[in-house]
């Protein structure tokens, strides 16, 4: 349906100084003409279906760019680089993934390494599939197996080795919510050596609640050996009952409970 387009609207009351003679300086203000414009626009064509139809157009616009990056990734037409695993390749391109990797950016931009000139890149220590999954997130913003716990933790750090703080950041969320006594301590250790102090705090409430199980878990001893440091920094929190603790400090046996330990 065609029609016209009618838009108007007025301009605020200014003040213009007024033109010819000379101004009145007194001691409160000059003389001044106020003065207020009102404009029309008229266009007489108009497709109003057209113009609802684009006003969705932003969104829809961009995922069109994302489907159509994650195709350029699943296709490798034009790819300029390659990462070589033992039994297969993933063909990139450095522009894209350099753009929000700032350790692939150095590689492929400063020509300080060899991989700026060969465009190719030997992945040993992440798996194809893990890979993939990195370079999705990379070209769309997805990742399409979120709820596969088992991608998750290599994807959380491959995602911290090459200084993807937003995908490290969703696998960090993700693997909260999955937290329980069997993997807890390895949660924490992960945590500790890759500087997620959300997945942290979770991980220490969790073995807090399970406090009195904690010595006959093989892992916990592991942790006081492999990770000392680690070890003592967390155990006064995990050991401790918060509520317990404010007691004394209010020593009026008070049985408020406090959970200081998100």
């Amino acid at each position: 349906m065609t029609n016209p387009l009618h838009l108007s609207w007025h301009v605020p009351e200014i003040q213009i100084p007024v033109l010819g003679g000379t101004r009145c300086h007194d001691k409160h203000r000059d003389r001044y003409i106020a003065r207020t414009w009102s404009v029309q626009l008229v266009i007489e064509s108009w497709n109003t279906t057209d113009f609802k139809s684009r006003a969705k157009g932003p969104h829809n616009s961009g995922q069109a760019v994302l489907n159509n990056l994650s195709e350029l990734l699943d296709t490798g037409a034009n790819a300029d680089v390659h990462f070589v695993f033992k039994e297969s390749t993933i063909a990139a391109h450095s522009s894209v993934i350099a753009a929000s990797s700032p350790v692939f950016a150095t590689m492929f931009q400063q020509g300080k390494f060899r991989e700026a000139h060969t465009k190719t890149v030997d992945i040993e220590d992440v798996d194809p599939g893990v890979f993939r999954q990195l370079l999705q997130f990379l070209y769309s913003g997805r990742v399409p197996e979120w709820e596969d716990a088992d991608v998750m933790e290599p994807l959380f750090v491959a995602a911290d080795k090459y200084q993807v703080d937003a995908l490290k950041s969703l696998c960090e969320d993700c693997l909260i919510p999955k937290l329980e006594l069997e993997n807890a301590i390895r949660y924490l250790v992960l945590a500790h050596l890759h500087s997620a102090p959300k997945l942290q705090q979770a991980a220490v409430k969790c073995l807090r609640a399970h406090r009195n199980e904690l010595w006959k878990l093989e892992e916990w001893k592991e942790l006081d050996r492999n990770f000392t440091d680690l070890f003592h920094e967390v155990c006064p929190r995990i050991l401790t009952d918060p509520a317990e603790e404010w007691r004394k400090k209010l020593g009026n046996g008070s049985s408020i409970c406090f959970d200081l330990f998100p």
